[in-house]
């Protein structure tokens, strides 16, 4: 698909590049939001200007010093199908501490990068039976690090990785080829495994390798002979560790049942002779991040884990060794719609900047910040995250008009409204909310009229609602379904705003109505008020992008339904009251589908699966009565529509797909939608991939006021626009 390590070293945010395939479409990052869990961050020893930032799902970034932003180095290995045996993200990520140009990163495989990026080399790591080490870049404890690391000595060929759950594993030739160290029981008695690995050459050839559960041990030969040192005891997690000048290891550590709920905390220094506790007194949280002063031993901080205590200080610091600690007061420079805490949570990552005790790096789930005063009694920390776009969208929607906001419901941050100007979003749907978008619709007659369903990241409460002005403002429904759905699917009658339909989540999966706009909701029957109607279990997941539920555009109090029960397809024509089956059997079983009614004529809808097992388009002219399968399609990810071309009637049509011919991208149709059979032209290309094996979670719109124009979400990529190179066609 696109890659936007390609777009950000061509101009950053707003950015474009030309593909080379015909129409020479030119493809462009939509800044969303500085949102995504950094949950690793590395600086070079002889270079601050070396900076990489992993991802749980985006990849791999490396930092543009002079540019102030972040550009995505490993989008073209996720693409190729290279990374991501274990998911989309980088378990971990090293760098070799005698030669600036070489970096590592593990994900799925060990790569090795000898440009900082620009090229990559990978080599398997295997357990004895030949099977891939297991890697879990978006697993629980994705925080811990880092796992893999370069010895400082050795002159770079020797590598350490720590596992998640075969133990630790040793490279004498740059990474090529791995052996497990049998000499160390390291798979823990926890998930996580191997939370890190630090090096010290005080004294020479000292390894620090942190287990969960059970505690710290140290080699001083290089890793032959290992000896579990005195910690805070059983069931604490080491989490990360920090080397000062003078050899002695400063470790956090974080108790818990799960990741985040920690049941307390600990920091624990190590000498070649003393294991000294040294947690600060009246913290009651875990803690993660640790950096040492390069130029004071006895300068240490660290970051409460996940979250700021209840003063809020983000980091804590010890000027004596640990002895005592303090936290300073801290302004965050964020954008006025972010999420509140968002520079207090999920911290990962604290480093000094290797030349300059007053600046100080922070990671953690939100994105990435810097201070430039740490040393000051207020310290300014600014969001330096240009450039990590890694939502997980769920629905992309550009309803015609150009007043009206470009849509974009996504996890984590529930949505957005924006305008696509390559700045970012100024309105977001629930500001201050953890959550997650759902589903959108809006009123095909009165397209001011918007609905969306979405719910906050603890399922606690609703955040539903409405908008009378196309997405700009927003106003929670009057009530809710009364079975506890929160969240689903939502559709809009084509012609009147106050009917509105909607597929709840949770076991009961019920199609509930309403004709008031919301003020009360109803539950759907049959053809008759005492025949069941057609049941949603399953289909309203949050994690996966499925709209089983859709409003004709052109016949009012019409909407369809597709229920996973038997693979029945059902029809609505009183607003959603009552339901008959119109066909069963026909099209597949699958509960991640999305309906879509064409926008050009009554009657006819759309269906895509997209289970690798029944992947598939279709479409029916008859309400949903006879469907037929769209020919030439291997394997479907998205599909959308949008402005139609020039001479033609009906909609262009957009498909993230893999071809019968073994084509894989993001294709456009200028017939389909017209006659069912389509001319796919690819629109991205070899030279600008989406950056993404397609998969499941991608979302496509075109633009109904634009021809060719389309946009592109990508999982863990966020959001990109396509626009075709020449003017004449749009």
């Amino acid at each position: 698909m696109i890659s936007l390590a390609l777009i950000v070293a061509m101009g950053g945010v707003g950015g474009k590049f030309r593909s080379q395939t015909s129409p020479g479409y030119e493809w462009r990052a939509v800044p969303v939001g500085p949102l995504g869990f950094v949950s690793g961050l590395v600086t070079h020893p002889k270079d601050p200007n070396v900076v990489y930032a992993r991802t749980d799902v985006g990849g791999l970034y490396r930092f543009n010093a002079v540019k102030s932003q972040w550009e995505a180095i490993t989008d073209h290995l996720i693409a190729s199908g290279q990374m991501g045996i274990s998911g989309p993200g980088v378990e971990s990520v090293a760098i070799d501490p005698t030669n600036t140009d070489v970096v590592y990163c593990a994900s799925g495989k060990i790569f090795r990068s000898d440009d900082r990026g620009g090229t990559w080399k990978s080599f398997a790591i295997t357990r004895s039976d030949g099977s891939p080490v297991y890697m879990g870049p978006n697993d629980d404890w994705r925080n811990m690090g880092e796992r893999l690391g370069v010895a400082p000595w050795g002159g770079g060929e020797i590598l350490f990785f720590g596992s998640r759950k075969d133990g630790l594993f040793r490279s004498n030739d740059h990474g090529q080829h791995w052996t497990s160290v049998s000499s160390l029981n390291a798979k823990g008695k926890s998930g996580p495994g191997v939370g890190f690995v630090k090096f010290s050459t005080r004294p020479a050839h000292s390894i620090y390798v942190g287990v969960s559960g059970t505690g710290v041990f140290r080699s001083i030969d290089g890793g032959s002979v290992w000896a579990l040192l005195d910690g805070p005891g059983s069931g604490y997690n080491p989490m990360r560790a920090s080397v000062a000048s003078e050899g002695s290891c400063s470790v956090t550590f974080c108790k818990a049942n799960q990741w985040d709920a920690p049941k307390g905390g600990a920091v624990w220094k190590y000498s070649r002779s003393s294991s000294e506790d040294i947690t600060p007194h009246g913290f009651s949280y875990g803690y993660c991040g640790v950096t040492a002063d390069p130029r004071n031993p006895e300068h240490v901080v660290i970051a409460p884990w996940p979250y700021a205590n209840s003063k809020s200080e983000i980091t804590l610091e010890t000027r004596d060794g640990g002895k005592s600690w303090n936290g300073a007061e801290t302004r965050f420079s964020l954008p006025d719609w972010w999420v509140t805490y968002a520079s207090q949570n999920w911290n990962a990552t604290v480093q000094f900047d290797q030349f300059d005790s007053n600046k100080l790096w922070l990671a953690n789930g939100y994105g990435v910040y810097r201070t430039d005063n740490f040393n000051s009694m207020q310290q300014d920390w600014r969001l330096k995250s240009n450039g990590l776009e890694e939502l997980c969208g769920m629905h992309v929607l550009k309803i015609p008009g150009s007043s009206r906001p470009l849509l974009y419901s996504a996890m984590d941050i529930v949505g957005v409204s924006l305008l696509d100007n390559g700045k970012y979003p100024a309105i977001k749907w629930d500001v201050g909310i953890h959550g997650y978008g759902t589903g959108i619709d809006y009123c095909f007659s009165q397209p001011d009229y918007v609905v969306r369903c979405s719910v906050d990241s603890d399922r606690s409460r609703p955040t539903s609602s409405y908008s009378r002005d196309g997405g700009w403002t927003w106003s929670p429904f009057l009530s809710q379904p009364s079975d506890g759905g929160q969240y689903g699917s939502i559709a809009v009658s084509c012609d009147s705003p106050g009917n509105l339909i909607w597929a709840t989540c949770g076991a009961s999966g019920t199609i509930w109505f309403t004709m008031d706009g919301g003020n009360r909701w109803e539950p759907a029957h049959g053809q008759t008020d005492t025949e069941s109607a057609p049941k949603g279990n399953w289909f309203s997941n949050f994690y996966g992008v499925a709209s089983p539920i859709c409003a004709d555009k052109h016949l009012p109090s019409t909407f369809y339904c597709y229920s996973i029960d038997r693979s029945e397809f059902w029809r609505s024509s009183n607003g959603g009251k009552n339901w008959k089956r119109v066909s069963s059997g026909v099209l597949p079983w699958d509960w991640r589908v999305v309906l879509r009614a064409d926008p050009d004529a009554p009657k006819v809808v759309w269906a895509g699966f997209f289970d690798p097992d029944h992947s598939s388009l279709w479409r029916s002219q008859d309400g949903g009565v006879s469907w037929s399968r769209i020919d030439g399609i291997s394997r479907l990810f998205a599909y959308g529509f949008g402005k139609a071309a020039p001479g033609r009637k009906h909609d262009a049509a957009f498909l993230a797909a893999i071809l019968n011919d073994g084509r894989r991208g993001i294709f456009r149709s200028d017939n389909l939608t017209e006659s069912g059979h389509a001319d796919w032209q690819r629109i991205d290309s070899d030279q600008a991939p989406v950056p993404f094996p397609l998969a499941n979670g991608d979302a496509i719109d075109g633009d109904p006021n634009v021809f060719g124009k389309v946009y592109v979400s990508i999982p863990g990529r966020g959001l990109v626009c396509g626009m075709p190179g020449d003017p004449t066609q749009h």
